[in-house]
């Protein structure tokens, strides 16, 4: 039986890595979905979301898509993930790399699930100049 899972959680970081005994350690946390850049054309090597899931089973295919306020950046597949029924919470991580900064504003990730156009959750992030830099 295959029943669709929930994201319920999207943690914006700088890196997530994977340590021994089934642990992650979540690097650089950006707290309140707001990320400050030195400057436009900033380019990020890597930006991580860390994803929290409850009640799915069986197997689904994870894709996901970083947009701009006026384009789609970029996408990723997560590949398969099987949820189990008895393990409550799963955790997924999206890597984004080399990722480069045009404009400022509200970004999305948007997360889809196997085949499906409509996507089973939007992350939405902020990315502005800091207050200083901003009325140059």
């Amino acid at each position: 039986m295959k029943t669709r899972p929930e994201l319920i959680e999207s943690i914006l970081c700088d890196d997530i890595r994977q340590e021994v005994g089934n642990k992650a350690s979540i690097m650089g946390i950006y707290w309140g979905g707001m990320i400050f850049i030195p400057n436009i054309q900033f380019v990020f090597a890597k930006l991580c979301v860390l994803q929290r899931w409850i009640k799915g089973e069986g197997e689904f295919a994870i894709k996901a898509m970083l947009l701009s306020p006026s384009k789609e950046l970029l996408r990723v597949d997560l590949g398969r993930v099987n949820f189990i029924k008895d393990i409550p919470i799963i955790h997924t991580g999206v890597n984004l790399c080399n990722v480069k900064i045009e404009e400022v504003g509200t970004y999305k990730l948007q997360t889809f699930l196997d085949n499906e156009t409509t996507p089973c959750h939007t992350f939405e992030f902020s990315i502005q100049l800091p207050p200083q830099a901003a009325g140059k």
